[in-house]
């Protein structure tokens, strides 16, 4: 089981066989067998990853600590920063963790230029700091088409369609713990992708998605709101949401009217492609799974089971 804290929006299997079609051109096709979902081996070749850059080791040892505590055998694989600290690397590559040093660059698009003014806090800095080799996206955005390069590859391992032939995770990092091994032979079979509601309270109609979906797309949804910042899928089902996410981002950037001078608006996209259904083409399907009702991160208790009681 994974927990994530409950802070609310805006704050901080198997598949089938063969490609769909999709917005932005064709899914490429696997040509490997994965294995049996019942196999005891399946979890070594899963794959679990997120953003990491600039945390203290406390925040690693909370992630990588507790998911390699669960017996979790297979890949993790982080994002780290250009000058990561001695005592994190130390102990990142102690738990066999793939790093990936991100590289800043300049930003090429002109989307969310202070007019050569020093930005005010870190969120607008942020909004000015591109990452190699998406400079034309946010850097918030620009995590997902970077994660998916690293699927494909697997963090540079010899064939790596089967080093990473298992189910992914891609999650933040930061407020994330693990109480279970997240694809061990008791949890449950990945089917397709799996997105994740937000607290049921929480919808589409909140702001942060209404506001940039409505502004950008001339459309609104009256939906339970999903997390962008926690996704599972099958090797295949991720690549094919990463392709369409990137296509969805290229596409924001080079409508003016979908420029927001917020960070957060990775969520407002993610939402649209899954109620829009342009996530329907994912290879083995997509859907949503409910939030446990009433769930605090106060709560946070061996009881739950699946995760199907994943906070988001």
């Amino acid at each position: 089981v994974l927990f994530r804290s409950a802070a609310g929006a805006g704050s901080g299997d198997v598949a089938p066989a063969g490609g769909v079609g999709i917005p932005g051109g064709a899914i490429s096709t696997s040509t490997t067998t994965v294995l049996e979902y019942n196999d005891p081996t399946l979890h070594e070749t899963a794959t679990v990853m997120g953003m990491a850059t600039g945390y203290d080791v406390k925040v690693y040892k909370r992630f990588v600590g507790s998911l390699r505590k669960t017996g979790y055998k297979g890949n993790i694989i982080l994002v780290v920063a250009p000058d990561i600290g001695n005592r994190e690397k130390t102990y990142l590559e102690s738990k066999n963790v793939t790093m990936h040093k991100v590289q800043h660059t300049n930003c090429t698009h002109s989307a969310f230029k202070t007019d050569g003014k020093d930005p005010k806090n870190s969120h607008a800095k942020e909004l000015m700091t591109c990452v190699h080799p998406y400079p034309n996206l946010k850097h918030r955005w620009a995590r997902f088409p970077l994660l998916r390069d690293l699927l494909e590859n697997c963090g540079g391992k010899a064939d790596p369609e089967r080093a990473c032939g298992g189910p992914v995770l891609i999650t933040d990092v930061r407020d994330t713990f693990f109480q279970r091994n997240p694809f061990g032979p008791e949890a449950p079979k990945v089917h397709g992708l799996q997105v994740f509601e937000e607290h049921f309270t929480i919808t589409t109609e909140h702001w942060l998605v209404k506001w940039p979906v409505e502004s950008c797309k001339g459309v609104t949804y009256d939906k339970p709101m999903l997390c962008s910042g926690t996704t599972i899928g099958t090797r295949q089902a991720m690549l094919d949401y990463l392709k369409i996410f990137h296509g969805e981002m290229d596409r924001w950037m080079a409508d003016p009217k979908c420029h927001f001078k917020l960070n957060g608006d990775d969520q407002s996209m993610h939402n649209y492609l899954y109620y829009s259904g342009m996530l329907d083409g994912v290879t083995g399907g997509a859907h949503a799974a409910k939030n446990r009702d009433a769930l605090r991160s106060e709560e946070h208790t061996s009881e739950l089971q699946s995760r199907q009681y994943l906070v988001c």
